[in-house]
């Protein structure tokens, strides 16, 4: 154990009354714990941070081919990122493009 007069962070040589390296073993640990804890609890913070959400302004119809299979593609792409992803089709109108993007 470490006399009270050596803060945790000193840099005064250490003293546990037992061989040095079972010292230094002992203060290792201490600080390999603190920084798992620390790691742990940013872990903790950010899974509750909700997902990123992104909207895809489709210019085409939702009954062409191509577009379809593209809007497939980025949800996929959306999915394996953990993103949410949302569609929206112009059908060619770009007042309606205008509407959402708003």
């Amino acid at each position: 154990m470490l006399p009270s007069e050596y803060p945790l962070l000193s840099t005064k040589p250490l003293y546990c009354g037992q061989a040095l390296g079972v010292c230094m073993f002992r203060w290792v640990v201490r600080y390999l714990l603190l920084a798992t804890l620390l790691m742990l609890g940013g872990v903790v913070q950010a899974s509750v941070v909700k997902p990123a959400s992104v909207v895809f302004l489709n210019p085409g119809h939702a009954t062409e081919p191509f577009w379809v299979s593209y809007s497939e593609f980025m949800q996929a792409a959306a999915r394996d990122l953990g993103m949410q992803l949302r569609i929206v089709y112009g059908a060619r109108d770009t007042g309606k493009l205008l509407a959402a993007a708003h």
